[in-house]
């Protein structure tokens, strides 16, 4: 109060102690709660948040100095004082913000009282909506802003910047900015993307080897930051059609925008050497004697407290969670985005082997999986920038994961690798991939042995260079063609073509093993018809592409009776009168026959 005080305004002397002093009261009050004493913490917490929100003066003096803008009095204050403030305002952020079984949450629905508006918004619950409403009117979003990015902050004054961030544009969205379009439009408006790139900025870190708590403090920006900028993408669209969900489509689209201008892909990538660096959990909360700023131990004693995702007994990995995600995220929505992560270094071999360490969470490996797996489907341009961050080998080391997700992601990934052209055959031959992928043609996970057998088809499709290697996957093959999944059976079904699409060295293996009779029976013994996603096997030609297990095994067939000891083989079987019988069918498509109007036509001209 004495820091907004009529008497008082403008001096940032005393307005600075009086933050210095709110600072350590939040910090001495995590102290007494103790490591398991959230009963004495909240207490403390619960005291000072209801003094604060019922002082709007002080808490906008208090973001007065947090932002510290040219022109302001309080401008002038210390170093130390802005690095109070921003500290105490984001404690206070994330205290209204905090939700958990231990603070009475309460409902959006109480929320939309307090601001005066009918509209509530779903699944949004806050510790004191009545502090957060508060903070937001004391504009601590835009003091946080104003922090973030500032040149001359400590680093210890950004990173609580970015927590004041995360926890005060949810407060906005969900409040004063819920007409407007939600979490994208307060990211827009408030003009909250080009303050947190430049928090990201690696030319404010100074030397990279420095002490493991600036380390944890900066990997807690790129944590923090992430979270703020994904959450546009994490939150559920009004319904289409509607005012709402208009106004929420136009800001998500101007917000995409702004994270493209701004290059935010860029520099989350840069700061992925932070969120991925090993620290201990010691270092990570380094006491004061080590010439640290004071908001250290704010970070350390109070973000761990009210953080609900700041659990100091996780790995460092945890902290590049988010960054990984919204950065699979973006270059999954577009093809300017993953540009931008491929030239922002996304693909460094350093940075992939970290990325792609199996000791990494499993979130982390299957979001980096996803995307180099889009990134290889753009295009074969792409390719040598991946064979350079030696991503094959990293991949083929996941392929015996204990998670079957982060198996199948692997098998997805390698088989993108050769979805364009040969370029990773030889690679693919000196790494023993196609072994590894046919062990997991008989893996436990049906999602698992639906990306191997893709992959293996792909391994095939574009020339007969792995051939040789190819032979000990047919039976494996043969075996999926009576799998549960149609997509699995499309799969195999293509890879059975493509071994001999290039050559006839596979044919003696094929007939030996029974996939001729396989794929009759595939072919003819199911009603023709799409998959129910509208999705299949990629290899066969870009007409079979999304297309069911009887199309594909009739295309297979095609390609089967191009070689003699194949088409003599179906010759015996009476292909020509099944498939004739099919394309008869009252339910046979334009596609079922042209494909046995294919194998009729190779039959009857010897496989030309």
């Amino acid at each position: 109060r004495r820091s907004g005080g009529r008497d008082l305004r403008g001096d940032a002397r005393v307005a600075g102690a009086c933050c210095q002093g709110v600072s350590s009261f939040l910090k001495l009050s995590s102290v007494l709660g103790g490591v398991d004493g959230q009963q004495h913490a909240s207490s403390g917490f619960a005291r000072f948040a209801a003094t604060a929100r019922a002082a709007p003066d002080a808490l906008s003096a208090l973001a007065r100095v947090c932002a510290g803008r040219a022109g302001d009095a309080f401008a002038e204050c210390a170093p130390v004082s802005k690095d109070a403030a921003t500290s105490a305002l984001a404690t206070l952020a994330m205290w209204a913000d905090k939700s958990s079984d231990t603070y009475s949450s309460r409902s959006s629905a109480q929320l939309s009282e307090i601001i005066g508006t009918a509209q509530v918004v779903p699944s949004e619950h806050f510790n004191d909506p009545l502090l957060a409403v508060a903070l937001v009117d004391a504009n601590a979003v835009e003091a946080f802003c104003d922090a973030a990015g500032d040149d001359r902050a400590s680093f210890f004054r950004v990173a609580n910047a970015c927590a004041g961030v995360r926890a005060g544009t949810r407060a906005a969205s969900a409040t004063r900015d819920a007409k407007l379009g939600g979490a994208a439009a307060t990211l827009v408006e408030r003009n909250v993307v080009p303050a947190l790139v430049a928090a990201l900025d690696h030319a404010r870190a100074g030397d990279r080897d420095v002490s493991a708590a600036l380390c944890s403090a900066r990997a807690r920006v790129a944590r923090d930051v992430a979270v703020t900028l994904r959450r546009p993408f994490a939150t559920p669209l009004p319904p289409v059609g509607t005012p709402s969900g208009a106004s929420a489509e136009a800001s998500l689209r101007r917000y995409q925008e702004v994270l493209l201008k701004e290059a935010a892909v860029v520099s989350l990538v840069l700061a992925l050497e932070d969120a991925l660096r090993e620290v201990e959990d010691e270092e990570a909360n380094a006491s004061p004697e080590e010439s640290l700023s004071e908001t250290l131990a704010d970070l350390s004693l109070v973000f761990h407290r009210l953080d609900a995702t700041g659990d100091p007994h996780k790995s460092k990995t945890s902290f590049a969670g988010p960054p990984v995600s919204l950065l699979s995220q973006l270059v999954l929505r577009s093809a300017s985005y993953a540009s931008q992560f491929v030239e922002a270094g996304g693909l460094d071999s350093g940075l992939t082997k970290r990325l792609l360490d199996p000791k990494n969470q499993v979130s982390i490996l299957v979001d980096a999986l996803l995307a180099i797996s889009q990134i290889a489907r753009l295009g074969a341009d792409k390719y040598v920038y991946i064979k350079a961050s030696d991503a094959c080998c990293l991949t083929v080391a996941l392929l015996s994961h204990h998670d079957c997700t982060v198996r199948a992601r692997s098998c997805n990934v390698l088989g993108n690798m050769c979805r364009h052209s040969s370029f990773f055959y030889k690679e693919f031959a000196e790494q023993n991939v196609i072994r590894e992928l046919t062990k997991r043609c008989a893996d436990s996970d049906k999602t698992t042995r639906k990306f191997a057998c893709f992959a293996l088809g792909n391994a095939g499709f574009h020339s007969d260079f792995l051939y040789p290697q190819l032979r000990g996957a047919v039976k494996p093959l043969v075996l999926l063609l009576g799998d549960e999944e149609p997509k699995t059976k499309a799969n195999a079904a293509a890879a059975l073509g493509n071994v001999v699409r290039n050559s006839s060295v596979l044919c003696d293996e094929l007939v030996a093993e029974n996939a001729l009779e396989a794929l009759v029976t595939l072919a003819t013994g199911e009603p023709s018809g799409t998959d129910a996603d509208g999705s299949g096997a990629h290899g066969q030609s870009q007409e079979t592409a999304g297309q069911s297990p009887v199309k594909i095994a009739l295309f297979s067939l095609g390609n089967l009776c191009t070689h003699a000891p194949c088409r003599e083989r179906l010759v015996e079987l009476r292909l020509e009168q099944k498939i004739q019988t099919l394309a008869q069918r009252p339910d046979a498509d334009a596609s079922v026959k042209k494909y046995v109007a294919r194998i009729q036509g190779k039959i009857h001209g010897a496989g030309k």
